[in-house]
């Protein structure tokens, strides 16, 4: 009777095994891949891709005069207002809707999106185009650790712009010059 139950149990076994190949089989035999030798000069073409900016669609901007103040009509550059997003990198693009970004700047509409006192950011990446930035327009920003200019333009830092960073550790504003007393614009910062 044993030698009838463990035939069965056999019976069963290789079934199974055989079905588990059956289907391994159908499974493998339909992946395959056929790699084609493609030119040389086709490997290695550049693509014109941007480098991906997160921050970017949580920027709030404002449009300028050509006198440099806030307007809704005849706008000739932009300024960043404000920050909504939770990107701790912040990288301020060089250009918005086709026009150049000039300044950071505080607009009494926006007051709850500014970046002054924002909780979010740890650094901040400031393009050559930006050749303002405003009074207390990044001041109190508890977490803000570095900031990065890029160009050789002049700029302009107002008096508080970077006040009472209390984190802030590394202001580089590589080969651009500075009008405005480094005293006053970063007041209250470790890097004074």
């Amino acid at each position: 009777m044993q030698e009838k139950n463990s035939g069965r149990i056999n019976k069963k076994v290789f079934a199974i095994v055989i079905v588990l190949i059956a289907i391994l089989g159908a499974i493998t035999s339909s992946t395959y891949a056929v790699w084609q030798m493609q030119a040389e000069t086709s490997i290695d073409l550049e693509l014109p891709i941007a480098e991906f900016n997160p921050s970017e669609k949580y920027l709030v901007y404002y449009g300028l005069n050509a006198e440099g103040a806030f307007s809704d009509t005849d706008i000739v550059s932009y300024a960043v207002v404000g920050y909504t997003g939770l990107v701790a990198e912040v990288t301020v693009p060089s250009e918005y809707n086709g026009l150049p970004v000039t300044e950071i700047a505080v607009h009494p509409d926006y007051a709850q999106m500014r970046f002054a006192e924002s909780p979010v950011i740890t650094a901040m990446y400031i393009p050559s185009t930006v050749k303002k930035i405003t009074a207390g327009a990044c001041r109190n920003m508890p977490y803000l650790k570095e900031v990065i200019f890029y160009g050789d333009t002049a700029i302009i830092l107002d008096d508080y712009a970077f006040a009472f960073c209390g984190r802030l550790e590394i202001f580089d504003l590589g080969a651009r010059s500075v009008s405005g007393d480094r005293a006053a614009y970063l007041l209250g910062t470790p890097v004074l």
